[in-house]
C-alpha cells in the first residue's frame, strides 16, 4: 500500500468511525472475492493457457452439416 496518513488529529469517535468503516469495507471486498472464487470454482472451465491448444477454436461447420 505505502500509503501514510495523519491520524494525530482525529478524535477518539472520528477514529471509531475510520476503522468501524474500513472493517466493512474490508468485509465486503472479502464477501465479493469469496463469492467470485466461488462462482469461477462451481462450473466455469479456466483455461490452462500452457495447453499446446488453448489459442485454437474449432472449425465453423456448414449449415447442411449440422
Amino acid at each position: 500500500m505505502g500509503r501514510t496518513f495523519e491520524l494525530s488529529g482525529l478524535s477518539e469517535q472520528e477514529l471509531t468511525d475510520l476503522i468501524d468503516e474500513a472493517t466493512s469495507i474490508r468485509a465486503i471486498r472479502r464477501a465479493d472475492q469469496r463469492r467470485e472464487a466461488s462462482r469461477v470454482t462451481s462450473g466455469a472451465k479456466r483455461h490452462d493457457m500452457k495447453e499446446p491448444t488453448h489459442h485454437l477454436r474449432p472449425t465453423p461447420t456448414t449449415r447442411h452439416e449440422r
